[in-house]
């Protein structure tokens, strides 16, 4: 799909521009209240993690919001780690960017980086980071927008097909009544019935 091209597109070259050792993008449905891996790279080689779902942590969303990107500088240092930050660790990655993908106030998913020296990322990280995450975001937003429109075209077609079956069985019943008003002979509107609906 376009969206995964660009997904692994921006994944390649977040790689070539910052020297990291796990990339990933997430998408996130709040009904749900979970993210959905569009796009991973990881130097361990495992990309078993895509399209597999995760629990986001209460609140990121707003944090995504007030503060923007969420930059943990050493996991180690956190007082109560998440199962997210944990599996993280377990990976051998101590430090990581969060950047919130969103248009119009919408944080709809993450840019996701993460390094295995505490506090590695710099400035310059960061800003790579936000510049790449932007046409992620428009792309992620358009891809919706397909979809909506797809999933609505699909439902019109449906209706329309049902209106059109109403209609043939009230064309049905309209000369059914009409043969009968117009006949004397109950054998002769039982054949025109046959013949209407054979």
């Amino acid at each position: 799909s376009p969206l995964e091209d660009v997904s692994n597109a921006i994944v390649e070259e977040i790689r070539h521009l910052i020297p990291c050792h796990r990339v990933s993008i997430t998408m996130f449905d709040h009904e749900m209240n979970v993210g959905k891996y569009l796009a991973v790279y990881s130097r361990s080689g495992s990309d078993q993690e895509l399209f597999s779902e995760f629990r986001f942590s209460e609140g990121i969303i707003d944090h995504f919001r007030k503060e923007g990107v969420r930059y943990v500088k050493n996991i180690d240092e956190l007082d109560n780690p998440s199962p997210m930050e944990q599996k993280l660790k377990s990976q051998g990655i101590i430090t990581y960017l969060n950047v919130p993908l969103g248009l119009q106030g919408e944080i709809f998913g993450t840019l996701n980086i993460g390094a295995k020296s505490p506090g590695f990322f710099e400035e310059e990280h960061i800003e790579i980071a936000r510049e790449l995450a932007d046409p992620l975001a428009v792309a992620i937003h358009q891809s919706r927008l397909d979809d909506q429109l797809t999933n609505h075209s699909r439902a019109l077609e449906q209706r329309v097909e049902d209106l059109r079956a109403s209609e043939r069985y009230l064309a049905t019943l309209n000369d059914i009544t009409r043969a009968a008003l117009q006949s004397q002979d109950f054998n002769k509107m039982l054949q025109l019935l046959a013949d209407r609906i054979g």
